[in-house]
């Protein structure tokens, strides 16, 4: 069978003869009143530029991000699960089949627009704007269908209908973002000194020009998130499916955003710099995934099992992704450490302390998850987090004339006096001893038998 069975069922289900038959029919009329008008070329240009986003961004991206939550609102998820469909083709067939209708609409609409981008722009600028356009469809679709499926792994026993809005909107903003690089004028009304869109980049010293390094970045996120989905599709039919893609993703990310940094040689201070840099991507994608990321006292148990064992292959797959967030996290650290010029050295300081209210505050976040009925823990954290990073700062600055006391819930700038640099770094130590032996209180209460 050329076709896969979800996506011949969407085909069955999407593309009837009626509804086949009546999108040619709107475009046509369309098109032959905008050809009708002042201005042909550029009425056709933008009436169908706008009808292609509102299909394709709009109805589209609405119907890929409910493409398994209208399974799960029904109750016949459950079904398709137990079915022998594999990972690949529930996922290609959930992604395209459910906005094939949509694409199949949106496309119609890109021709008439294709051909008069290519009667009033250059050739190279025509491609470019149709394949921005179908990027930012890809883009909208595979976001907010990846968005979805991470929630679904996340409230696997939720009750009562799944919103479908709120995974949509990911999905539409980065498409609609990616539409707004197209070019609007043609090249000679423009120059590329003073456009972006002409202009050239340089990414680790290799010149490349904007307009292809968008296209090229769009298609490497859509690919990534189909893999993501992917994964997370594998995980949903309960195949072990290990971190090994968000590690891909982590660096994927880190290596790219350090390419732009610098164009020439690489010294201390360079190299210093991206370390710094890669030690913030770590930290934003850590917290991304302990937040949306579902683990548990049950998945350490077997996780720990595994260990005990030795059965390494098993803990990989196990293992969650938030400690390669983590790891990287400390590799990128340590890579700070060695790369610290002689002139910014108190930076260790800092840098180390953040590691430390890094950890102190995943043990704090774990504490309130290894509660068997923990039902609120993200937003138990965040509020004790607000305490010790908001309330207790204020309170110690209004009680005592010494700035640096709010050191001691907070990274502070390197400008520390000694004594209270000491106390500062002490002050980190103690609070995550604390918040460790209160997490490992907690394991052996409810985990440790």
């Amino acid at each position: 069978m050329l076709l896969w069975p979800e996506l011949q069922r969407c085909i069955w289900l999407e593309c009837s003869l009626h509804r086949m038959v009546a999108a040619p029919l709107v475009m046509a009329t369309l098109l032959y009143f905008c050809l009708k008008g002042e201005q042909p070329i550029d009425n056709v240009s933008r009436i169908f530029y706008f009808l292609y986003c509102v299909i394709i961004l709009l109805w589209g991206g609405h119907k890929a991000a409910e493409a398994v939550l209208e399974e799960v609102n029904e109750r016949t998820w459950d079904f398709q699960r137990l079915s022998s469909l594999s990972p690949q083709q529930l996922t290609l067939g959930k992604l395209f089949g459910s906005p094939l209708y949509c694409w199949y609409a949106a496309l119609l609409a890109l021709l008439p627009y294709a051909w008069a981008e290519f009667q009033r722009l250059d050739y190279e600028l025509a491609l470019y704007n149709v394949l921005i356009l179908l990027l930012s469809g890809l883009i909208c679709h595979t976001l907010a269908f990846l968005s979805s499926l991470n929630s679904l792994a996340m409230h696997e026993t939720m009750r009562g209908k799944m919103r479908v809005i709120g995974h949509h909107l990911p999905g539409l903003a980065v498409g609609y973002l990616l539409l707004r690089m197209t070019v609007d004028w043609p090249r000679e009304s423009l120059q590329a000194s003073e456009s972006l869109i002409l202009g050239w980049m340089h990414w680790y010293g290799i010149p490349i020009m904007f307009l292809h390094l968008i296209l090229l970045l769009a298609a490497l996120f859509v690919m990534w998130f189909v893999g993501g989905a992917y994964w997370h599709m594998r995980g949903l039919l309960r195949m072990r499916a290990g971190p090994e893609m968000w590690l891909g993703f982590s660096l994927f990310v880190i290596i790219l955003v350090n390419g732009f940094l610098f164009n020439g040689p690489v010294d201390n201070d360079t190299l210093f710099v991206r370390t710094v840099v890669t030690l913030i991507i770590a930290g934003i994608m850590l917290w991304w995934k302990v937040i949306n990321e579902k683990w548990n006292g049950v998945l350490y148990r077997r996780l720990f099992a595994y260990f005990r064992s030795k059965d390494w292959h098993k803990a990989w797959l196990e293992l969650p992704r938030w400690v390669v967030s983590y790891g990287i996290l400390v590799v990128s650290a340590i890579l700070v450490f060695v790369s610290l010029p002689k002139d910014h050295s108190l930076y260790f300081g800092l840098i180390f302390g953040l590691i430390l209210f890094f950890t102190r505050d995943l043990a704090i976040l774990h504490f309130f998850k290894l509660h068997p009925h923990s039902r609120r823990a993200t937003a138990a954290t965040f509020f004790y987090l607000a305490v010790l990073y908001g309330l207790l700062p204020l309170l110690l600055g209004s009680l005592t004339e010494r700035a640096s006391i709010v050191g001691l819930f907070i990274p502070m700038p390197p400008n520390l006096q000694q004594p209270d640099f000491l106390l500062f770094m002490l002050s980190g130590i103690v609070q995550v001893a604390v918040a460790i032996i209160l997490v490992r209180q907690r394991w052996r209460r409810y985990w440790s038998n």
